[in-house]
C-alpha cells in the first residue's frame, strides 16, 4: 500500500504507466494491510483524532485498492502485532471489517495477531467458495493472560475448497478445528517462537496426519510435551508426500517412526539443540546431527538397534526404501560435521554440502565454542544426485 512499493510505484513513474496500472486488475489481487499501532501514529494537530484519521484513510487505501482487483481471487494478509498489550479496538476492527465485503473471492489468506482483533472474520458467516489456503497465527492478547478466542467453529476453517492450512497456536485443541483434513495437501502446525508449552498434543498430531493422506507437504514445530518414552503409535501412511520439516520435539521418540514415505523427496529437521525456539543450556548432543528419529523416519524397517551415531549402514538403507529422497536439511549446532558427511560417502552416495555459522545474538558458552545463544543454527543439506 506504500507509494514507493509496487503497485503503487507503478501509478507514479508517469501518465501511461499509471493507466496501464490501474487497468490491469491482476496486480491489485495481492496486499498486506499492516494494523497501525496507537504509539506509530504521529501526533496531530489539536482536536484532531490522529488514530482515527489514520485508520479511516487506510480503510479508504484498502478499499479502493480491492476494488481494483475486478473479480479474480484475493490474497490478502492482515497483520496486527498486539501481542504486548497493545489495545484491540473499534478502530483497529474497522480495518478488519474493510475486507469482508470481499469475502467470496479470498483465496490466500493470511492472519496474524492477537485473536480478539480478527472477531469480524472469525464470526463471518459465509461459505468462502474459492479459499485454498489459510494461515492462522492467532496468540492471546498478552502473552501472560488474556484470552485466545477459538476459530475452531468459524466457518473460514470449515472451507470446502481449502487446500493449505496453516496453525500457529499457544494452547488450543488442534483436533477440535473442524478442517478437512481429508482435502489438505499442505499442513503446518507450529507454537509460537519462545513459548514454553506445546498446544499440541502428540495423540492429535497423530490422528490429524492419519486423517491427512494427501499431504505433500507438512511442517510439524511442536514442542515441550511430557511423553511416556515407550509410547507406541500405529502407522501414518503419506503416500504422496514430498516435502517434510520437523522440529523435533524429543519427547515424541516413537511418532516419526511411524510414518510411511515412499515419496519424500525433501526433509528439513530441527534437532533439539538447534530449535528456532531459541536457547537450550543442557543435553547439548554434540555428536550426533542425524539422530536416530530421523533415520527412523526414512528407514523404520531397516536400522540396527540401539542406534547412537550415524551408521553407513542406516543410511544405505534410506536409499533403499526410499529410493526418491534426493535432499536432506539437518540443522544443528555441531561444530565437527566430518564424520557424518563421512557415512554418507562410504555408503556410495554423491553429496554436497552447505554450511552455515548461527547468527549470534549473546555471549558465546565456553563449552567447546558453541553459542550460548542462537537466532539460527547451521544447516547442513546433503542431496542425492
Amino acid at each position: 500500500m506504500c507509494k514507493d512499493e509496487a503497485p503503487m510505484l507503478l501509478t507514479v513513474i508517469c501518465s501511461h504507466w499509471r493507466r496501464v496500472a490501474l487497468s490491469t486488475p491482476r496486480i491489485w489481487a495481492a496486499i498486506h494491510i499492516p494494523i497501525p499501532q496507537p504509539e506509530s501514529i504521529p501526533e496531530s494537530p489539536p482536536g484532531e483524532d490522529g488514530e482515527d484519521v489514520m485508520i479511516q484513510r487506510r480503510c479508504n487505501g484498502v478499499k479502493e485498492f480491492l476494488s481494483r482487483s475486478g473479480s479474480l481471487p484475493l490474497m490478502i494478509s492482515i497483520y496486527f502485532n498486539g501481542l504486548w498489550g497493545s489495545s484491540v479496538s473499534r478502530r483497529t476492527t474497522a480495518l478488519v471489517k474493510i475486507i469482508i465485503p470481499f469475502a467470496e473471492r479470498w483465496k490466500d489468506i493470511s492472519i496474524a495477531g492477537p485473536s480478539s482483533a480478527f472477531s469480524p472474520i472469525r464470526e463471518l458467516q459465509s461459505d468462502f467458495p474459492e479459499l485454498r489456503s489459510l494461515r492462522l497465527g492467532v496468540v492471546r492478547h498478552n502473552v501472560h493472560g488474556g484470552v485466545t478466542f477459538s476459530w475452531k467453529d468459524s466457518k473460514v476453517v470449515k472451507a470446502k475448497g481449502l487446500r493449505s492450512f496453516s496453525l500457529t497456536s499457544m494452547d488450543e485443541n488442534t483436533m477440535d478445528y473442524l478442517v478437512r483434513w481429508s482435502h489438505l495437501t499442505d499442513l503446518s502446525l507450529e507454537v509460537p517462537r519462545d513459548w514454553i508449552a506445546s498446544a499440541f498434543k502428540s495423540i492429535a498430531v497423530h490422528r490429524i496426519l492419519q486423517m491427512s493422506p494427501a499431504l505433500i507437504s507438512c511442517k510439524l514445530a511442536v514442542r515441550h510435551e511430557t511423553l511416556d518414552f515407550d509410547k507406541k503409535f500405529s502407522s501414518v501412511s503419506l503416500r504422496h508426500l514430498e516435502n517434510l520439516k520437523i522440529e523435533e520435539p524429543t519427547q515424541w521418540p516413537n511418532l516419526f517412526g511411524s510414518f510411511d514415505v515412499p515419496s519424500l523427496k525433501s526433509l528439513e529437521y530441527f534437532t533439539k539443540q538447534a530449535c528456532p525456539s531459541g536457547r537450550y543450556d543442557e543435553d547439548l548432543d554434540i555428536n550426533n546431527p542425524i539422530n536416530d528419529n530421523l533415520l527412523q523416519l526414512l528407514a523404520p524397517r531397516k536400522l540396527p538397534h540401539d542406534l547412537f551415531d550415524t551408521h553407513p549402514e542406516a543410511i544405505y538403507s534410506i536409499n533403499q526404501l526410499c529410493p526418491r529422497v534426493t535432499e536432506f536439511i539437518v540443522h544443528t549446532q555441531v561444530h565437527d560435521i566430518v564424520p557424518d558427511l563421512s557415512a554418507f560417502i562410504t555408503s556410495g552416495l554423491k553429496v554436497r554440502l552447505q554450511y552455515a555459522p548461527p547468527a549470534l545474538r549473546g555471549p558465546l558458552s565456553l563449552y567447546d565454542g558453541l553459542p550460548y545463544e542462537i537466532e539460527e543454527g547451521p544447516y547442513i543439506v546433503i542431496r542425492q544426485s
